[in-house]
């Protein structure tokens, strides 16, 4: 059996648990857990959101349906008829338990996974029937091809599926739980081992309400010492970009209130963050550029962008991969564009942004989509001037064609050889640029409330987060929209058209969505308070949080 065919039935079927003499190997934790609870777990605790009320009604169940059919019509077609059936479905649809997968990966010498070990284990819910489970996940099983022999765990028994390179074990039953171990070539004993260890917190009671729907926790500095073994050759990339500098990655999916919430949760162990410096702002507090954001249409994002700090990373992480010393590499951009980007621009900018982008309905062309970027600046007038000094440079790629008067603050477009125009302007203590069918509209408006911005009051959140403010992570540093409704009005070849410009895709017959289901979906969002998702971003105690709230 394959790694990837046996841990899917492994994942599919689900979970157990042995006690057998430990191999030599150490019991380590593994380097990816996933947690998650059984399907009436699932619905305890979206059920009552917005996403649980769409899931539930009659269109909802339309679009679930039909694929979930199929899959339990196959599982019947292997239990026998439907009077057979129907207590295994029962069992499986009104578990309530714990469960946990663990996985355990080792690379080969080409950074390959080479080996890996899984345990999935199944608490009991202090009303399944734990058993009846295990013999259902067992005949589940016998669907795999292959030969299934006896094997001897000490004080249990059990069975496994040995197909040279991959092995799996049947479910093993515990005093509080089921477990199915599996794992590549000879490592079957160092996995049960590993998964006893894994299991042995299990209380065979139904979880609390507060354990979110799924967890997924990455053990980043076990994942990256595992990579360095077999290509030490990356580690000054690795250093350059800042990897070193991450510590445990896990991804949340729960509850707030009515609304579904996923949450990104990054630890760092130290400030030498490199690139992830610059995407996750260590910064505490909301951007003064958030007024700039107030009556917007379509989505935005206001949050920090460390521009000084990209820069370096970029030339460092070149540096690395070219040979050259980064300070070469800054005197060539200087010869090239005329100034020191990183001392006479950058260093006049502060980390405060807003990017915005305009409804998406009703657009006859991808060109036409209108997008604003805006940055806040510490010296206006040095900027400016270094700004203006490079644009002279980036003739013939960017010519002046236009320039517009927005209440005494010059406003320029610009033609290039691609044939689209952008907008940039700087004044009332911003830069600001963008493209599309509405920029000089929308960049005009921003300089207007650019003026007008109190920079000595601290930003408050829009009335749009007036549900979901008390569960801003601490630090609260960055807050966003982004319009579903007008998103999933774009034509799926707009898409496809901008990819095409930098890959090459494969063309297809496929025929396009149906604009009545495009329209039925979106119509299903909007009656579920669902058209529009909200997210806030939060740095403290070395943790960045990223929290979407839909």
């Amino acid at each position: 059996m394959t790694t990837p065919r046996c841990l899917t039935v492994l994942l599919s079927s689900l979970p157990l648990f042995a006690q057998t003499a430990p191999p030599p190997a150490p019991a380590d934790a593994p380097q990816v857990v996933i947690e998650t609870v059984g399907p009436e777990g699932w619905r305890a605790r979206l059920g009552p959101t917005n996403v649980g009320t769409l899931l539930a009604s009659e269109p909802g169940q339309a679009l679930w349906r039909p694929r979930l059919v199929p899959l339990l019509e196959s599982w019947q077609q292997i239990v026998g008829d439907a009077d057979a059936f129907a207590p295994v479905r029962d069992r499986l649809l009104g578990y309530a338990g714990r469960v946990r997968v663990g996985l355990w990966l080792t690379p080969d010498g080409r950074g390959e996974v080479d080996a890996m070990q899984t345990a999935v284990v199944i608490e009991g819910d202090g009303k399944s029937d734990l058993a009846a489970l295990a013999k259902d996940l067992r005949q589940l099983q016998a669907a795999v091809p292959g030969q299934w022999q006896p094997r001897d765990g000490g004080d249990v028994q059990f069975e496994v599926c040995d197909q040279g390179f991959g092995v799996m074990s049947g479910p093993i039953a515990g005093a509080q739980c089921l477990m199915l171990v599996a794992a590549t070539g000879d490592q079957f004993d160092q996995a049960l081992f590993r998964a006893r260890r894994f299991a042995a917190d299990c209380t065979g009671k139904a979880p609390p309400l507060s354990l979110p729907a799924l967890r997924v926790t990455f053990d980043v500095p076990a994942l990256l010492n595992a990579q360095d073994a077999v290509r030490p050759n990356e580690r000054a990339s690795r250093t350059a970009v800042g990897l070193d500098s991450l510590g445990a990655l896990t991804m949340t999916l729960g509850a707030a209130g009515p609304h579904l919430q996923l949450e990104v949760d990054q630890h760092f162990r130290s400030n030498q963050r490199g690139l992830f410096g610059v995407l996750c702002s260590a910064a505490t507090q909301l951007p003064r550029l958030l007024p700039l954001a107030n009556g917007s249409t379509g989505s935005w994002h206001a949050g920090h962008l460390d521009l000084t700090a990209l820069h370096d990373t970029v030339l460092a992480a070149l540096g690395v991969e070219l040979r050259d010393a980064p300070d070469e590499l800054r005197a060539s951009m200087q010869k090239e564009l005329g100034i020191d980007v990183r001392d006479d621009l950058l260093a006049h900018a502060s980390d405060a942004m807003l990017f915005t982008l305009a409804p998406l309905t009703e657009l006859d062309d991808p060109r036409d989509v209108t997008w604003t970027m805006a940055f806040e600046l510490r010296d206006e007038a040095a900027f400016a001037k270094a700004l203006w000094q490079m644009m002279g440079h980036a003739k013939p790629m960017l010519s002046r064609a236009e320039t517009v008067d927005v209440d005494g603050v010059e406003l320029h477009r610009y033609g290039n050889m691609v044939r689209y125009d952008l907008w940039l302007g700087v004044g009332n203590g911003i830069v600001a640029f963008g493209g599309g069918q509405h920029a000089e509209e929308r960049l005009s408006a921003q300089l207007r409330l650019a003026k007008a911005i109190d920079r000595s009051a601290a930003p408050v959140l829009p009335a749009a987060f007036q549900t979901v403010q008390r569960r801003a992570p601490g630090g609260t540093n960055a807050a966003a929209v982004a319009d579903l409704d007008g998103l999933l009005s774009m034509p799926i070849d707009w898409s496809l058209m901008l990819l095409r410009e930098f890959v090459r895709l494969p063309t297809t017959d496929a025929p396009a969505a149906d604009a009545e289901q495009i329209a039925a979906a979106r119509a299903l969002l909007r009656d579920n308070h669902l058209d529009t998702v909200r997210s806030l971003t939060g740095y403290a105690d070395d943790h960045f949080r990223w929290r979407l709230f839909w």
